[in-house]
Formats: C-alpha cells, sequence, structure tokens
C-alpha cells in the first residue's frame, strides 16, 4: 500500500523538489519511499502515536538516510502539522476518513486547505459506494469524533460538496485501492484531471512539464 500510494503521487506529478504533508503517516509505511526520493527538509509527517514512526526510523530507514534527508514530523491530533506556513504541493491522507466522524472530517478538509499551494494536490482515500466495504461500514455522517477501529462510509455526494463548502474542488481517481475510493482535490483555479482520472496507471505522468 505504502508503494501504490508513492506511484499515485508520482503518476500525478510530483518531483524531488516538492514538499509532501504524509496525514496519519504511522509507521512509515509509504513515508519510507517519500523520504529516500524527495530532497532533503520536503518529506513531512503527522500521527499523534509517535512511537510509530521514531521506531520506523530506527529499524527501517536508518539513521543515515534520516540525517541526510531531514525528515520533520508532528504528533498534533488536528491536521495541522505546526504553525510555521509551511505550504505543501502534495498531501496524503491513505484510511484516514475512513475512521472519522463528519465533524472530523470537515475540520481536516478545512486544515489541510490552508496549508496547499496554489497548484497544490490533496489526495485522500474514503469508503464510498463504490468501495468494497460500503455495506460493512458505519455511517460517517451520523458519527461524531475517531471511529476506529471501526471504519465508516460517505456517500460519494457528501464527500464532493463537503470539499466544495470547504473551499476545494474534487474529483475521484482511477487508481487501485482494495477498499476504498481514491479522490484528489485542488484549489479553485488550478487543473482537474477530468476524464484522465479514469485512465491513471498507463504510464503517462501528469502535471510535470518534463514529461509532457
Amino acid at each position: 500500500m505504502g508503494a501504490t500510494q508513492f506511484a499515485l503521487a508520482i503518476s500525478l506529478g510530483l518531483q524531488e523538489e516538492h514538499r509532501v504533508l504524509d496525514v496519519g503517516c504511522g509507521s512509515l509505511r509509504a513515508g519510507k519511499y517519500f523520504i529516500q526520493y524527495l530532497l532533503p527538509d520536503r518529506y513531512f509527517g503527522i500521527e499523534p502515536n509517535a512511537h510509530l514512526w521514531r521506531t520506523a526510523l530506527e529499524k527501517e530507514v536508518g539513521q543515515d538516510i534520516t540525517k541526510i534527508k531531514r525528515p520533520r514530523f508532528s504528533a498534533r491530533e488536528d491536521f495541522q502539522f505546526d504553525d510555521s506556513g509551511v505550504a505543501f504541493d502534495c498531501v496524503l491522507a491513505q484510511s484516514i476518513f475512513s475512521h472519522t466522524g463528519f465533524d472530523q472530517f470537515e475540520m481536516a478538509l478545512r486544515v489541510i486547505r490552508n496549508q496547499l499551494k496554489p497548484d497544490g494536490q490533496f489526495l485522500f482515500t474514503a469508503i464510498d459506494e463504490e468501495s468494497s466495504s460500503y455495506a460493512k461500514s458505519l455511517s460517517g455522517e451520523e458519527k461524531k469524533g475517531w471511529a476506529y477501529p471501526s471504519c465508516v462510509r460517505y456517500r460519494r455526494e457528501t464527500v464532493l460538496a463537503a470539499c466544495r463548502q470547504t473551499g476545494l474542488v474534487a474529483e475521484t481517481v482511477g487508481w487501485h485501492h482494495p477498499r476504498q475510493t481514491w479522490y484528489r482535490a485542488v484549489l479553485p483555479g488550478a487543473p482537474l484531471l477530468g476524464p484522465a482520472a479514469q485512465a491513471l496507471g498507463g504510464g503517462r505522468v501528469f502535471f510535470n512539464p518534463r514529461y509532457k
């Protein structure tokens, strides 16, 4: 799963000089790929359970890579990396909103919107009608707070409407996930994939002028 997140970001034009925010980075399942690829000081991870990323840095990433790449981490629980005003080219939230009530989902959208660069991309997953686990999940629209370890679902129209109400334009992305659906949200005026959103995976790199 970590490799598929990295591959999706690369397909959508991620470059080594970009800044990436990995929301719920956990044990760096995806982070270990981004840390090695990105230039120093470009990877940022949020994870309240700090022992997860600390253990991963020690036992999987290694001290040498950590010293060279200088990833930064936060244990905050409000989706805000810190108060430094850093803006991100890419924000990822894989299987975060499958465990949040609607109040947490809306808060995350508002906070992350304010951390995006004008042409930045927010890539996230949700359990919607097209997801294999939809019928077995609780209704996120009726919950508040965190639901973990239970899973919650949202209607696709609810996800898209929530993005619009928080100043984001969202679309679904045809990228494999075994139980959820990928979404891509951008600020108004940033380019959308449109029909190409369902045709990722063919080798074309989007939003990177080096590969036109």
